[in-house]
């Protein structure tokens, strides 16, 4: 068993530093996934967009963020236990152009594709490229199943803590030390992050320190 891992583990190291020196073409393969997940969200949610009522907590974080665009004050004049991240969030979706709705909606979908091209790097370590590709399907499948379908404060986070667990491997698998401090400050920047859109992060990484 030890041999096979470790067997398993060399050749994605190997195919990691192909894909690195290929450049430019491991970039556009990697927005082509992109395409393709972001495609099938938004297929799999389609009739859920433009819906305000899609849940209770998007609904609020939303209303926040147009209170706040009128000059009311999170934590002080509207209060949630939530982080100022998340708020911050929706107060970027509720600037940009067009329905805020929609617009919250369609980048939660960005995130979720975002988030499932990472799973399907992690899942490239034990599965064959077309395993890993129905890896990343599955979690855009599940997430409704939790109530994170669109704009929950899950969707927004988990990219950076899968993130965070792929720059964790890729640290783990170089025999060289040269890059750690800056590789673990990266990974400790993207928890940062993630808690600050949800504390519950912390469970997830602090057992990586």
């Amino acid at each position: 068993m030890l041999k096979i891992t470790a067997r398993t583990i060399a050749s994605s190291s190997t195919r990691y530093h192909l894909d690195h020196r290929n450049g430019s073409s491991a970039y556009l393969e990697n927005f082509r996934l992109f395409l393709e997940y972001f495609s099938l969200a938004l297929m799999f949610r389609l009739l859920l967009l433009g819906n305000p009522l899609v849940h209770v907590d998007e609904e609020f974080y939303l209303l926040v963020a147009d209170r706040w665009a009128h000059g009311a004050l999170p934590f002080v004049d509207i209060w949630d236990r939530k982080p100022l991240g998340l708020f911050l969030l929706y107060r970027l979706f509720h600037s940009l152009p067009g329905d805020p709705v929609l617009t919250y909606q369609l980048c939660g979908i960005a995130s979720t594709a975002a988030a499932a091209l990472v799973v399907r790097a992690l899942a490239l370590e034990l599965a064959p490229a077309r395993g890993a590709w129905l890896a990343g399907l599955v979690y855009i499948c599940a997430m409704p199943a939790f109530n994170c379908a669109l704009g929950q404060s899950p969707v927004f986070y988990n990219p950076l803590v899968a993130l965070a667990a792929l720059l964790l491997l890729r640290a783990w698998q170089r025999a060289d030390a040269a890059n750690l401090l800056r590789e673990g400050s990266a990974i400790m920047l993207l928890i940062g992050l993630a808690l600050q859109i949800k504390y519950a992060a912390v469970f997830e990484g602090w057992p990586w320190a």
